[in-house]
């Protein structure tokens, strides 16, 4: 208690940043980096089309999902599934269930109206476009897909028409920018999920507006 005093008696002066750590970007932020990756263009050897086409249902997952980056890197073909009228998703662990217990569904649905919002049409392109293994079981092959991820981040970040306003500096921008992006925007929304709900994933996945830009009484 008395170290959270001096926290923020630095912060009320100056000495301190109010944020720690990477900042949430905005709508703007999250429609700027969708568009760079679906249009992201073979460079040399480090990028091939299949990189645009995985950072974006990268993104796309850790915003739908509000998940972490680690937590996207792990997610298997087998937790994947379509439930009725949304897609679901499981996680083995998460920060607040370090023992899966709970392995709740994550729904996620589509957005017929922005396609390039559109959590189903990422998935479709990516799976079609997958390169098929003998017995794949992760929906990212390979080890720590979150690095490979957030280099991309790093480059399309650089890459942006600085003329657009991400909602955040530039240099605070990293992977935890989508969950904090999801979560500040859920808990805004009219009548929404309270922090509560949105931090310990108890709010289905529809009432999260920049998921999926419907509103609500459509899906009722």
């Amino acid at each position: 208690a008395a170290y959270k005093r001096v926290v923020g008696e630095k912060k009320r002066k100056g000495v301190m940043r109010f944020e720690s750590g990477k900042c949430g970007y905005d709508i703007n932020g999250y429609e700027s980096l969708s568009i760079y990756f679906k249009s992201m263009k073979p460079s040399g050897k480090a990028y091939t089309y299949s990189e645009g086409m995985f950072c974006d249902l990268f993104t796309k997952l850790s915003v739908n999902s509000i998940g972490r980056s680690d937590n996207i890197d792990d997610v298997q073909l087998r937790y994947i599934t379509w439930l009725g009228d949304s897609w679901g998703v499981k996680f083995g662990t998460t920060k607040a269930d370090q023992e899966g217990e709970s392995c709740d569904w994550k729904r996620m649905y589509c957005n017929i109206f922005s396609p390039h919002f559109c959590i189903s049409l990422a998935m479709s392109v990516y799976i079609w476009c997958k390169p098929v293994t003998s017995d794949p079981v992760f929906l990212f092959d390979g080890k720590e897909q979150h690095k490979r991820y957030y280099s991309c981040m790093v480059k399309a970040v650089n890459d942006i028409d600085e003329n657009i306003d991400m909602g955040c500096p530039r240099d605070n921008i990293g992977t935890h920018s989508n969950r904090k992006f999801a979560e500040s925007t859920a808990v805004s929304t009219v009548d929404g999920p309270s922090r509560t709900q949105v931090l310990y994933n108890i709010v289905y996945m529809v009432k999260l507006s920049i998921a999926n830009y419907i509103p609500f009484a459509m899906f009722l």
